[in-house]
């Protein structure tokens, strides 16, 4: 039995990570403990306790199958990844887990979530991290935290969408740009939480690469949703969930003429799940 004390949430948190010690770390309490590691598979994972780290790794990893927040289907195949807004690197550790032989880019500007994202990645040669965001031009710009001190994934450009509790300066690089000059000349699958600035990545990117990307998937964030949407719809075939609590939703978007080339149950894999 549980001891009452325990809500569900750090039961439920049991029953994914099978592990004590991680459920106790997901709890708000925990907040301002050392950096520590959950093993996950072999690969030991740091994050920050009683922060929304202990959530990006249950929604990433421990969910199963298509449960995983960027599952994506396995016959994407894709062999280059670009992860925009890294975080602490959980997206690229479960996208280097599930398509072994893609190279993997990341990019994440906060300092604090890139120097666990660099450990967390360690023992993945084929992915890359870069300390940077990407937008539509290359300047420092104000980075907004959250009010929420347990939210350090919630870094936006705009500080409206954060109630912003400070501000740090980043290093910004265009897009299109930043890929060029680091020879990364094709994409096949995209996942971007960009807090907002989706649209201005996305458009900053060659069309002619973007036309050739397999599929893309990402949050929304209520700024610029629909104009990404709309300019994504001239290649890709939609899908959009919005979450019952809040603002945020999540879409995908799968190059059209894949639909020739995929079965039909994979194309409804394809889209996002409520």
């Amino acid at each position: 039995m549980f001891p009452m004390a325990w809500d569900s949430r750090a039961i439920k948190m049991f029953f994914y990570s099978r592990s004590f010690r991680f459920m106790l770390n997901t709890r708000r309490s925990a907040l301002g403990s050392p950096i520590t590691y959950y093993k996950w598979n072999g690969t030991l994972l740091y994050y920050r306790p009683g922060t929304s780290d202990c959530d990006v790794i249950k929604r990433i990893l421990l969910k199963k199958r298509r449960g995983a927040e960027y599952w994506v289907p396995q016959e994407i195949n894709p062999k280059v990844i670009l992860d925009i807004g890294g975080n602490i690197g959980i997206a690229a550790v479960y996208f280097a887990r599930r398509f072994p032989n893609a190279k993997i880019y990341s990019f994440e500007p906060v300092l604090e979530n890139f120097e666990i994202l660099q450990k967390n990645i360690s023992s993945y040669p084929n992915i890359t991290a870069f300390h940077v965001a990407l937008g539509d031009k290359t300047i420092m710009a104000s980075l907004f935290s959250s009010k929420d001190k347990t939210n350090h994934g919630g870094y936006s450009f705009f500080s409206r969408l954060n109630d912003a509790a400070s501000s740090i300066s980043v290093e910004v690089q265009h897009a299109g740009d930043f890929l060029e000059k680091n020879n990364i000349a094709e994409i096949d699958l995209i996942k971007i939480d960009a807090e907002g600035a989706e649209y201005k990545i996305l458009t900053s990117l060659k069309r002619d690469m973007v036309k050739k990307i397999k599929f893309i998937i990402g949050e929304l964030h209520e700024q610029d949703d629909f104009e990404t949407l709309a300019y994504l719809s001239q290649w890709f075939r939609i899908g959009v969930v919005k979450s019952l609590i809040g603002p945020l939703g999540y879409f995908t978007a799968l190059k059209i003429n894949l639909k020739d080339e995929l079965p039909d149950q994979i194309l409804r894999l394809a889209s996002p799940r409520s």
